[in-house]
């Protein structure tokens, strides 16, 4: 290994002629020296029994071929660092390549066995000094696909322990861009184990040191593109490792490493003695530079918007280096596979700026180039001589309207939609008043009918000293309050509504509340909601608690009840007394609230003009939507040019009145039971008139033949036929059916009855 390691091994793709690994000829090699072919390429997939044929060429140090040296070659495997190799069948006696006479020599072969792993061949001759190179040509096989990636090698590095210990391995991986690569997959063992993203640290047996063997865990990925191994070693002293990764390329994310890609290991003691010998521990990185790509990226990018809803983004085309191309718009891909200079975006709005970036990207090396240069633009805003608008045209809105009659009438659209919903919206609003002024709680139930202690009504001041309000709220009228001087605290009292319909009505409480305490008091005041009847609760919607006390003073508060839609909607007021002192009061509590829609979508939003299917009732009132896009702006416009939605054009749907007529078939000759072939016939206006029958009573049917047809009984059982027609009328298909008629084919299948001679006597024929 050591005596080729400065070589560079490279793939190359020959048009027509299947895949080449070839050797660099710069140097001169001596008798015994080999050389090694690798028998396999990038993006190549051997397989079992693939035939090549190598090809050395010789010259001497001037450049002329040299002949005459078949005796001299051979051609043989090689195991080449402890790594498992597939075997090769071919020839290695010397003499069996083949001169040609103009200094290349060939030999035949095949490949005995199968996998991913690189196949080597070595080359060596017996005598001279020349220049050598070798190529080989794989005759069969496919390309590898992206799931059975190709694997390349990277320059080794040496590290030595003298003994028995633990290591942390660190390897460090670039993108083709030069970026950190996270995410990948690594392993430690042998090469050839497979597996896609896979990197390998080989032991070696070299310098007569002693074998060792070792155990490691699985890679911690650290996020900035190294990834940590942990391995113990054992094995005797003088140990030597050539640590040599190979990564596969992996086509999803854009990887590929080759024979100077970017990897490093740097290996760190956490137990055992302490490295020693040369090299040291830390050899550092092996040509740490981005693998390399042949994609180029364009210098040359610009971005023009030539309306408010449309950027033309152009730049140098390179169809020799890059095979398509990637669009980005503030980073984000937009776009790909573009295989010109230039690309149109319609998805941007009118008055916004944007930034763009493109990346070429090359198939065969199977990476992306950097980005281009950004080019920005702001699209300009939208300014039109003509709004867009549509208007509904009223007279279309009888039956058949749906079905390819336009809706609308546009001004500057496109993509026109109609929908159309039944019913006028809310009906009449919802509201009581409860003042209490009758001296009673109207449509309030107190907790209790303890007359001490509970909700009670007043037109002055409460019972309790100092506490409570002065009268009611707007004066002369009667208030109610918690009378809490039942010396048990803290007591609960509650005051619950009738039941509201919260799915008819969008509803609101207001009302006024007084909580004079005398003093600084923990007095508090609920409002909670029920949505079954007053099952279940939800508690404390709103709520106040009287401290500092705010004296006798009416105050006014709103609670949105719009947002529970039950039916069987309950409200109540909650009291929590502390003290004698907590007489909470409520005047003028007013419930009320809008009738909510009622609208029932009958058709959602169709194309204009589309055949549709909607189903209305003759005289109803049904509102009809329509909107559009506005070619230059990109705005959704409803109707009147206005983008608000929910706009519509009210009409009441007047239904179809035919006109046409179709009868009901009879049939010819008109006898009963039916007992040979008739002709069936139905008359009318409608046209495209066809008949059919049914032998069972409607169950089955014939199939549609054209009006006229002929009948013949087919059933041997007493039974009836109906005969119907169709044909098409002024709002649609009609249809008509006749009575049930007879028949009788009771003796034999109509199909196949036989006649007698007929009596000579009376010349009657018999149908048996």
């Amino acid at each position: 290994m050591f005596r080729f390691a400065h070589l560079a091994l490279m793939a190359v793709l020959a048009m027509g002629l299947g895949l080449f690994g070839t050797v660099d000829n710069a140097v001169a090699y001596s008798a015994g020296d080999p050389i090694y072919i690798n028998l396999t390429a990038s993006n190549y997939c051997p397989s079992q029994g693939q035939n090549f044929t190598l090809t050395v060429t010789l010259t001497d140090f001037d450049g002329n071929p040299v002949t005459g040296q078949s005796a001299n070659l051979t051609l043989k495997k090689v195991d080449d660092v402890n790594k498992s190799k597939p075997t090769h069948t071919f020839g290695t006696a010397a003499g069996d390549f083949t001169d040609n006479g103009d200094g290349t020599y060939t030999q035949t072969g095949s490949i005995s066995d199968s996998g991913n792993d690189p196949y080597y061949a070595e080359v060596e001759w017996a005598s001279g000094n020349y220049k050598m190179k070798a190529a080989v040509t794989l005759n069969v096989g496919a390309a590898c696909s992206a799931s059975v990636p190709a694997q390349f090698d990277s320059a080794p590095d040496y590290v030595y322990y003298p003994t028995s210990g633990t290591v942390v391995a660190k390897f460090r991986l670039l993108d083709q861009q030069g970026n950190p690569y996270t995410g990948a997959t690594l392993e430690l063992g042998n090469a050839g184990n497979g597996g896609q993203n896979t990197m390998y640290i080989n032991k070696v047996e070299s310098i007569n040191k002693d074998t060792m063997t070792w155990t490691v865990s699985s890679a911690t990925d650290n996020g900035d593109g190294t990834y940590d191994f942990v391995i113990d070693y054992s094995g005797g002293i003088n140990q030597i490792w050539v640590v040599e990764a190979r990564y596969e390329y992996d086509a999803a994310a854009n990887v590929k490493l080759t024979s100077n890609f970017a990897f490093e290991i740097n290996t760190t003691q956490t137990s055992g003695g302490s490295p020693t010998g040369t090299p040291p521990i830390n050899p550092g990185a092996p040509g740490l530079t981005a693998p390399p790509c042949s994609a180029t990226a364009p210098t040359d990018l610009v971005a023009v918007a030539p309306n408010p809803t449309q950027v033309d983004l152009t730049w140098t085309y390179d169809g020799t280096n890059n095979n398509y191309y990637t669009i980005y718009r503030g980073g984000t891909q937009i776009a790909t596979n573009v295989t010109t200079g230039s690309y149109t975006d319609s998805t941007v709005a009118a008055g916004t700026a944007y930034s763009y970036t493109v990346r070429g990207h090359n198939n065969t090396d199977a990476c992306d180039s950097a980005d281009s240069n950004i080019a920005n633009v702001t699209t300009p805003a939208c300014t039109e001589l003509t709004p867009s608008s549509i208007s509904f045209n009223g007279v279309n809105t009888a039956a058949g309207d749906f079905s390819g009659a336009s809706m609308v009438t546009p001004v500057d659209l496109m993509n026109l939609e109609f929908r159309v919903t039944e019913g006028t919206g809310g009906g009449a609003p919802f509201s009581q008043t409860d003042n209490f002024d009758a001296n009673n709680f109207g449509n309030w139930t107190p907790s209790d009918t303890n007359t001490s202690n509970n909700w009670l009504l007043d037109a002055n001041t409460t019972p309790s000293s100092n506490v409570g309000p002065s009268g009611d709220h707007t004066g002369g009228g009667y208030y109610a309050y918690t009378e809490s001087s039942s010396g048990s605290y803290p007591e609960t009292y509650w005051l619950t509504s009738n039941v509201l319909d919260g799915s008819t009505y969008a509803l609101n409480l207001d009302f006024w509340w007084n909580m004079n305490t005398d003093t600084d008091l923990s007095c508090e005041l609920h409002v909670d909601v029920s949505t079954d009847g007053g099952t279940n609760w939800t508690n404390s919607v709103w709520s106040r608690t009287n401290n500092p006390n705010s004296g006798d003073v009416w105050v006014n508060q709103n609670v949105d009840l719009s947002a529970y839609t039950s039916n069987n909607l309950e409200v109540r007021f909650r009291t929590i007394s502390s003290s004698w002192r907590c007489d909470t009061a409520l005047d003028d509590i007013v419930i009320s609230g809008p009738a909510r829609a009622t609208e029932v979508e009958r058709l959602a939003w169709n194309p204009d003009p589309q055949e549709a299917s909607a189903i209305l009732t003759n005289g109803n009132s049904y509102n009809l939507y329509a909107r559009g896009t506005d070619p230059e702006c990109g705005t959704v416009y409803y109707v009147g040019g206005t983008t608000t939605p929910g706009n519509s054009q009210s009409f009441t749907w007047s239904s179809c009145t035919e006109t046409t007529t179709l009868n009901a078939p009879t049939f010819s000759p008109a006898t009963t039971p039916i007992t040979g072939p008739v002709t069936v016939t139905a008359t009318g206006t409608a046209t495209g008139i066809q008949v059919s029958w049914s032998e069972d009573g409607g169950a089955t049917w014939s199939t549609w033949f054209a009006n006229g047809a002929t009948y013949t009984p087919t059933s041997c059982i007493t039974g009836n036929v109906i005969f119907r027609a169709r044909g098409t009328g002024t709002c649609g298909t009609l249809t008509a059916q006749s009575a049930a008629a007879a028949f009788d084919t009771t003796d034999k299948d109509v199909a196949t009855l036989t006649t007698t001679n007929p009596s000579p006597a009376t010349g009657i024929v018999t149908i048996q």
